[in-house]
């Protein structure tokens, strides 16, 4: 909205006093509070309403405002969107400020704020960034039935709710739509000036404002999470150049004394170590990577954060998307580095990974969410069978264990018993040849002792 007969007394905290870089946030019949256009400051100053603290102020149209300090709410970059959300199944389950988001076939998700919500006749209206290919704009439309197909409505915790009560949420989203109607600005990728009316795909996209409309401070995991993935991209480019390199630097500098006894290991072999070695390090980042985000869902929903359909959903992404990896990076590799050049496999290697995570994607999007649950159950199902598996064999071993234990306390005092019978039977012995023999011995050496007393004088 353009800002006309604006008044501002005092300066945000980055120094704007410019009544033109501020979004003017209005209730009913009157001020709520102004937001600052500058991206590297986002400030937000409201009446006493709504802030707890009343701290740093400014004065607009002879109305002090307080500033609100926005509520930090951390990103996971494991998960494309917040996983606290769930789906709508009725619009009657929806209310004016609620955020919802539509997962759109092409990799994004596309996020909104309802402003009517009516189930009969159906009527859904949503502000969102809007528009086309080339330009983009904040504005408020009508949403049709068959959208609801992909619709999900984001929950939030009770603080951030009691901070920003559904009018809130509307008066912001109000502030925020585009004044200039169809002349909106073209798309970019990064909104590069100084204020944030522009789209920019990066750092100002419908999830920005869907969450500075919910709690007053602009984020997007979205962005997080694509950036994890090109991530990802680069680890293979890397790990490709490093396998490369010392797979054919080993075999160049191989001694010519040892070439016979190296020419498989080194040469031929080489070949078959190192991919193996590689799909093994696929496999394993990959299965980190599940059993992470596997750890959190289930961590998440012992806690009350999602319910058992998302915990489902969810995982079954993830688990489509181990397995196309582990089937198109870690396969592709091999059949690249047997059939390829040294160059295609370090520059295919990441083009591998990105492919495989596309291909995940189209394939959850694909399938629905029941199919996606059913599959996480079955994985649990394998999960729990394995475990069985693995406690029966942990007790066999310790029953094994306690087995060897008691036949080696078996062996040991049947041991015991033997070597005490032994010394037993060679003390009685020696006793009874000493009492045998101790009388005829005694009477022999006195006679000795006497013969020698008379005959030599003793």
């Amino acid at each position: 909205m353009a800002n006309r007969n604006i008044r501002i007394q005092g300066e945000c905290q980055c120094g704007n006093n410019d009544p033109s870089k501020f979004y003017i946030i209005r209730g009913e019949h009157e001020l709520w509070g102004v937001c600052c256009k500058r991206r590297s400051c986002g400030a937000e100053y409201l009446i006493k309403a709504f802030v707890d603290q009343e701290e740093t102020s400014i004065v607009v149209n002879n109305q002090r405002l307080y500033y609100n300090p926005p509520i930090w709410v951390a990103l996971d970059p494991e998960f494309q969107v917040r996983l606290s959300h769930e789906r709508v199944v009725n619009v009657a389950d929806l209310k004016p400020g609620d955020h919802v988001g539509f997962r759109r076939w092409y990799f994004i998700w596309h996020h909104a704020i309802v402003v009517e919500a009516q189930a009969h006749p159906f009527r859904l209206v949503i502000d969102s960034w809007d528009g086309n290919c080339s330009r983009m704009k904040r504005m408020r439309r009508e949403v049709q039935q068959d959208e609801l197909e992909r619709m999900y409505k984001f929950n939030y915790s009770d603080e951030i709710q009691r901070r920003n009560p559904p009018e809130l949420v509307l008066a912001r989203s109000e502030s925020r739509l585009h004044p200039y109607g169809e002349n909106a600005g073209c798309v970019r990728p990064w909104v590069l000036g100084e204020t944030s009316e522009h789209y920019g795909f990066f750092n100002e996209n419908c999830e920005h404002f869907a969450t500075y409309c919910m709690t007053g401070r602009s984020y997007c995991n979205q962005s997080s999470w694509l950036w994890a993935k090109i991530k990802e991209a680069v680890k293979a480019f890397c790990g490709g150049v490093f396998k490369v390199t010392i797979r054919e630097a080993l075999f160049t500098m191989a001694p010519e004394a040892l070439e016979n006894m190296t020419q498989f290991v080194l040469g031929a072999g080489s070949q078959y170590l190192f991919e193996g070695i590689g799909l093994i390090g696929v496999v394993g980042a990959e299965l980190y990577c599940f059993s992470q985000a596997h750890t959190k869902l289930k961590m998440r929903l012992q806690n009350g954060e999602i319910s058992r359909e998302v915990y489902h959903t969810e995982l079954g992404k993830k688990l489509v998307e181990f397995l196309l990896v582990i089937v198109i990076a870690g396969g592709g590799g091999l059949v690249v580095a047997f059939f390829g050049t040294p160059l295609m496999e370090v520059v295919l290697a990441p083009v591998l990974v990105l492919v495989a995570k596309g291909a995940s994607y189209l394939v959850t999007y694909a399938l629905e969410d029941r199919c996606l649950g059913a599959l996480a159950r079955s994985w649990e199902w394998v999960g729990r069978k394995l475990d069985d598996i693995k406690n029966f064999l942990v007790d066999k071993f310790r029953q094994c264990v306690e087995w060897c234990k008691e036949a080696w306390q078996w062996i040991k005092n049947k041991v015991c018993e033997v070597t005490n019978y032994v010394c037993t039977k060679v003390e009685e012995v020696t006793k009874c040849v000493m009492e045998t023999f101790a009388k005829p011995v005694a009477v022999v050496v006195s006679a000795i002792c006497t013969f020698c007393s008379w005959m030599f004088g003793w």
